[in-house]
């Protein structure tokens, strides 16, 4: 019996590139490219698996985005370019099959989704990295909203600007930086500066590393 795999990336060319790993699988057919899971889940509901990047443009969080798959019973290979810890972890306790990096062969991928389709989890060495107890990366659980408001001002917006962005009050968005900054100190992560923040965003996956898209 033939399997059906779907990829969700916001970068368009990746379409071409996953449709020609997937056709070398054994009845494997490529079933198309989305940017969001949304899309993927309206587009393609009964896909058997997903190869999914952690960072999309939505904002979306990695763990919620593996969650909502799973929920559809959608097996899920991360395939990501991102060096978090963070992400990798919230991946694997959210129910990844396999995390793959776009830098490894592509044999890497292959082999992770026949594994997982064949109802296998593969332990790579980023995925056993990604569940260790570092105390550095204890989730802060924000809100969808703060995760916005933290992406923007850490990566160097003002409070003006980041309100005027999401048409928001500059005190609303002022208690968002209040209460983004409570959550980080309530799990031992510093928050105190501008800096410290940018950090954790980047930690956390909401905004970019230098270099890496």
């Amino acid at each position: 019996m033939g399997h059906t795999v779907g990829a969700i990336d916001d970068h368009p060319f990746m379409g071409t590139v996953l449709s020609e790993v997937v056709a070398r699988i054994p009845g494997c057919e490529f079933v198309g490219l989305a940017p969001t899971v949304d899309d993927f889940l309206r587009e393609h509901p009964r896909v058997d698996l997903a190869i999914l990047d952690l960072r999309l443009q939505d904002g979306s969080a990695p763990d919620e985005n593996i969650s909502i798959l799973r929920e559809a019973g959608i097996a899920t290979v991360v395939y990501t370019s991102g060096e978090s810890r963070f992400l990798l972890r919230g991946a694997a306790q959210a129910g990844a099959g396999a995390v793959v990096r776009k830098s490894a062969p592509e044999e890497d991928l292959v082999a992770a989704v026949q594994a997982v389709l064949a109802g296998g989890n593969v332990m790579t060495a980023d995925l056993a990295a990604s569940i260790d107890s570092d105390e550095r990366l204890r989730d802060a659980r924000l809100s969808p909203r703060e995760r916005e408001v933290l992406a923007m001002y850490a990566d160097g917006h003002t409070t003006v600007s980041v309100a005027q962005r999401l048409g928001l009050s500059v005190h609303t968005v002022d208690k968002y930086v209040k209460d983004i900054r409570a959550k980080y100190v309530r799990v031992g992560r510093e928050s105190g500066t501008k800096v410290d923040l940018y950090k954790r965003a980047v930690e956390d996956g909401f905004i970019g590393e230098p270099g890496v898209w």
